[in-house]
């Protein structure tokens, strides 16, 4: 049996580490629209219909649902949608400027459960785990089992109704508005704060070139 030295090794290790990563797809997040459909299997009708709904939630109630379809988990390298989800979130940056208000309903065509809904920390308290899937559950029986455009649909505007109910009030908005403008408020603060430390360093790197 030949023997291999360190060098083949490692060569052997980083070559497979590349033939995974080129062998995965990117993740699919979603990019000028609340929707990334990825294996078009959204009718173009119900697919406005639903993207007008989503805008209009992140509008009036700031809250950012958005729609994956995706083939299979195994295509992006992953074996768990948790995982999948909760890297698309960090990856993504699938929240509304800070505050905890993101959804994501997502379809994986070939997997046993193809319909999820993943949601943020807060959102779990009015859409916990058994009415996001009793959601699910619903959209089933209202819909054909394989008509995937009725079935988003349906899910989207329970999420909808859910969440109206919730916030019904303007003032139950607001919270999440004031949320926005103290995370906004941070962000310029810390933005400032890089540019003088920058300002500071530049002035710094003259004063020693000189």
């Amino acid at each position: 049996m030949p023997k291999l030295d360190l060098k083949t090794i490692l060569f052997s290790g980083a070559l497979a580490l590349s033939w995974n990563a080129l062998a995965t797809s990117p993740l699919p997040c979603p990019k000028g629209s609340p929707i990334n459909d990825t294996i078009w299997v959204l009718q173009s009708d119900i697919k406005s219909n639903v993207q007008n709904r989503l805008m209009q939630i992140d509008r009036e109630k700031y809250h950012q649902v958005v729609v994956i379809t995706i083939n299979s988990l195994e295509e992006y390298g992953y074996d768990s949608l948790a995982h999948m989800w909760a890297d698309t979130i960090n990856k993504c940056g699938i929240w509304y400027r800070g505050e905890n208000t993101w959804v994501i309903v997502w379809y994986a065509k070939q997997e046993a459960k193809p319909y999820f809904i993943a949601t943020a920390s807060w959102v779990s308290w009015y859409i916990p785990d058994v009415i996001a899937t009793r959601i699910v559950a619903d959209s089933k029986n209202r819909c054909e089992k394989l008509d995937v455009s009725c079935r988003v649909n349906d899910i989207t505007a329970s999420l909808q109704n859910v969440i109206n109910a919730h916030f019904s009030k303007k003032e139950e908005v607001q919270v999440i508005q004031d949320g926005i403008k103290k995370h906004d408020e941070v962000k310029a603060s810390n933005d400032n704060e890089s540019l003088l430390n920058m300002l500071w360093l530049s002035w710094l790197a003259i004063v020693f070139v000189a």
